[in-house]
Order: C-alpha cells, then structure tokens, then sequence
C-alpha cells in the first residue's frame, strides 16, 4: 500500500511540473508578441530615447529566451534535433543576434574556424549556447572573442572536433572556477555587477549534457577566459561529455 500511494504521488508531481513547464512555455511565447510588437512601432521612431528603449527590449528578449531554453533543458521530452552543423555559421549567427550588445560593450568576435566544418549538434540550441558564451565574455571587460577550432583523433572511437571561445576580459578568480556552471553562482566577478544572474553558463552546462557534447572552460584573472565544446563525432558517444571547470585543454 505504501509503494502504491508513493507510486501516485510521484505521478501527480510529475504531472504537475509538467503543467507548470507547459505553462511557463505557452506564457514566454506569448511574452514575445508584445516585445515583438513594440520593437515594430520602435522601428518607426528616431532619437537617442528610441534607441535606448530598443536596447532594453532586446534585453528583455534575451532573457525571455533565456527562460524558454531553461524549462526546455529540464524537460524530459527535449525538443532538439541532432544533425550536421556548420560550426562557423553557428558562431557566426550567435555574434549576429547580440551585435548590439557585443557593439555596445565594444567586444569584437572573430571567428576563425574553417570553411564548411560541420559538427553534429542541434543548430537552434548552439546558436544559443554560443550566444550566452559571447555575452557573457562582453558583460565582463572581452575586447576581443575568438572562436576557433581543432578535430583532434579523426578517423578513431574518441575523434572529436574542439570548439574554443576565448576571450581577454577580466577573468575569473581560482577559486570561483570549479562552480561556474553552478546554477545561479556569480562569484566575485557577478557580485560587483548588477544585474548578474549566473544562469548563462550553467544553461549552457545543462543543454551540452541534453545534447552529449562536453563543454569545459579555463580561465586565468586578469588575463581572460576560454570555453571549450566538444564534439564527438560518434554519436555513440551521446552522454559522455560532461562539463568540466577549470580543465586543461581537450
């Protein structure tokens, strides 16, 4: 009898967290209408106040798809597709969608990753993920963000292709590394700036363990901070990956 009632338990939890996730979805779907809307009317609309208002929405929009790429990372029917990937144009549309921001901040991306190298991946979900990697570097002093990569062991079980965005913003002091994909952790660095909410790296740490890729990251203060993806090229290889901090280099 008690394994019963436990067992009805748990499926009235687990119906219940699956309607607040639904509900949270259908609700940041319908948050994007109105933010969708005004940037229009702003579009129409000239001076410095225009200007800085649209900055604000896009903000506002970033965080909105911040929480829809969170219920979606808890959820246990993950809506993602795993197929090839051009890495460069993933890195590239990420810097593209924070132009802005990464304009403002006066960071300048790079990307250096070959022509037509293709990763297995989901592409929405790395754009994403490189996104928040991007504006992450900016938020905290990067002038400059590079993007390149490496296939290390090809044509062996372990063969995978190596993402590295690196930066030389402020870096992160030693003993703040180990939690970085904590979730909610800002750390020294997050405590002095307001606004802060040490969701961008752990979202990251929790939609690479979704999609099987590893994601590491190093970093020195003072003198920047590198991420590192990897990508299995055996798929086989799915769920292997785990995040790492302060790691050497893969």
């Amino acid at each position: 009898r008690l394994a019963a009632l436990a067992n009805r338990e748990l499926t009235a939890e687990r119906r219940d967290t699956a309607a607040y996730r639904e509900y949270i979805e259908l609700w940041i779907h319908e948050a994007k209408t109105p933010i969708a809307a005004s940037k229009l009317v702003l579009s129409r609309m000239g001076g410095p106040e225009a200007d800085a208002l649209e900055r604000e929405l896009e903000r506002m929009e970033d965080q909105v798809e911040q929480a829809l790429y969170y219920a979606r990372s808890t959820s246990l029917s993950s809506d993602y597709a795993i197929r090839a990937v051009d890495l460069g144009q993933a890195a590239r549309e990420a810097c593209k969608r924070h132009a802005r921001f990464l304009i403002e901040r006066q960071a300048i991306p790079a990307v250096r990753i070959p022509e037509g190298q293709t990763v297995l991946a989901d592409q929405p979900w790395l754009v994403f993920m490189l996104g928040q990697v991007a504006v992450n570097a900016a938020q905290y002093g990067a002038r400059t963000i590079a993007f390149t990569s490496e296939v290390l062991d090809e044509g062996t079980p372990h063969g995978r292709t190596v993402l590295q965005v690196a930066d030389d913003g402020c870096g992160i002091p030693a003993a703040d590394v180990p939690r970085v994909f904590d979730r909610a952790f800002t750390g020294t660095n997050g405590r002095a700036r307001p606004g802060a909410t040490g969701m961008g790296l752990h979202l990251v740490a929790n939609l690479c363990a979704q999609l099987g890729l590893g994601v590491q990251i190093a970093s020195e203060e003072g003198r920047g901070t590198r991420v590192l993806f990897t990508f299995p090229h055996d798929r086989r290889r799915l769920g292997e990956g785990r995040p790492a901090a302060g790691a050497p280099r893969p």
